[in-house]
């Protein structure tokens, strides 16, 4: 399936495409950026400049319905546990429609509605009928900023330690309030999601993984022209409806760290600390694990070039602590690049390349072993063959090499045609 926007699916267990999140962002998500509205238009995994809008006579509103068709190839379909199913193709279908609000200015509103449906050619069994359903408001003043998510999502994700395509519902809440003073800027963020599993897999049944996860943070520091330097704590509880598989937890990390613009469109990023995770017990019950307590160095060390609009290149080096599959917690190391070009005006290439290692446990455990190696990368075309209109061909790799036992490597190569207006 394509990746989808992340509502707190956890790092460790799937796929993540928030590795390659635009450093860009994390600057915007500063109190005092100034964020103009948003043009372009989500359908599915792609983004699109609309066709046109259909507005209401004060221009309050305005309503994007919108349109997707892919297919694709896979070449390990069926993870290893599941016996070896071969290569497949599938073809999907998704409508929807995306109205925004816009009451007076500087408050800006939105809801996003999206049903998606996928079937495969040999496996019957891993059609799925997904889904989006996200509310969300955004509050700027000139020292303030407050915005809201609310959503549901319905998709298909890839379990990153097997290989398993699990259907899965997302909820989530989330809101962050930032205030920018005359030196001193402060933020504030709060999240509460739960993850159901609609089908079982070969490490747990669909009850075993369901949970809910709460999330807190602040940040505060500094701020000369477009510099900021801050420090940050935040806290994380995790609590699994049975106890018969994974361990309730609870989380805090603590970092210090800046963000130093060196244009326009470019900067530099710098934030490190620790994380520290504290399980109900130790992995499986098993005092022999000793994993009750997991500690390891967190950081976020990157940087975004822009030479001109519309182009970028992105590096990233990152090292956090995640649940796990095959111990309590895992540790994550890596380092993750990405680039977009665009070729003409109508036609823009991006890739990105995730090279990582996990352990599993972390710094305080008696030996934190290597779990697994995992190399991930990506390259897509997208062409826009008219207004509102665009076709993307894609292609993802994905090898995981674990230390023991077998692993696994996936192609897949998706073409789809979207439309907005």
């Amino acid at each position: 399936m394509p990746p989808r926007p992340n509502l707190q699916v956890p790092a460790a267990e799937y796929v993540d495409a928030g590795r390659l999140t635009l450093l860009v962002a994390l600057a915007l998500t500063c109190p005092s950026a100034e964020v103009a509205e948003m043009a372009d238009v989500e359908v599915g995994s792609m983004t699109i400049a609309p066709a046109g809008d259909l507005r209401d006579s004060e221009h309050r509103f305005e309503f994007h319905p919108k349109a997707l068709l892919g297919g694709g190839w896979d070449s390990a379909v069926m993870a290893s546990s599941q016996g070896n199913g071969g290569d497949d193709t599938w073809f999907s279908g998704l409508a929807g429609i995306l109205v925004r609000y816009h009451p007076r200015r500087g408050l800006d509103a939105s809801l996003d509605a999206e049903l998606e449906q996928t079937e495969w050619q040999r496996n019957p069994r891993l059609d799925t009928d997904a889904g989006l359903l996200r509310a969300r408001f955004d509050y700027r003043a000139p020292a303030l900023a407050w915005v809201g998510d609310a959503a549901w999502r319905r998709s298909q994700e890839s379990l990153l330690t097997t290989g398993e395509q699990v259907t899965q519902d997302h909820y989530v809440f989330h809101t962050r309030i930032g205030h920018m003073g005359g030196f001193w800027w402060e933020e504030v963020t709060a999240s509460i999601g739960r993850l159901d599993y609609l089908q079982g897999t070969a490490s747990f049944d669909d009850r075993q993984g369901d949970r809910i996860t709460g999330q807190a943070g602040v940040r505060f520091g500094l701020h000369e022209g477009g510099d900021r330097v801050f420090v940050a704590v935040n806290g994380e509880t995790v609590h699994y409806s049975v106890d018969e598989r994974f361990n309730d937890c609870q989380a805090l990390v603590a970092t210090a760290g800046g963000i130093f613009p060196a244009s326009d469109r470019s900067l530099f990023r710098v934030e490190a600390g620790a994380e520290v995770r504290r399980y109900a017990d130790d992995y499986h019950h098993d005092s022999v694990n000793g994993d009750q307590l997991a500690l390891a160095p967190w950081w976020d060390l990157g940087g975004v070039w822009s030479w001109q609009a519309g182009d970028r290149l992105e590096a990233r080096l990152y090292s956090d602590l995640a649940d796990s599959l095959t111990s309590n917690a895992t540790w994550s190391l890596g380092v993750a690049v990405a680039a977009r070009r665009e070729l003409t005006p109508r036609l823009a290439v991006d890739a990105g390349l995730d090279l990582s290692e996990a352990r599993d446990a972390g710094l305080n455990h008696a030996s934190p072993s290597l779990q697994r190696r995992i190399y991930a990368a990506s390259l897509a075309g997208q062409y826009a063959v008219a207004t509102g209109l665009a076709a993307r061909l894609r292609a993802d790799l994905t090898r995981v090499d674990p230390d023991s036992g077998k692993g696994y490597e996936r192609l897949e190569l998706r073409l789809e045609l979207a439309y907005v207006h």
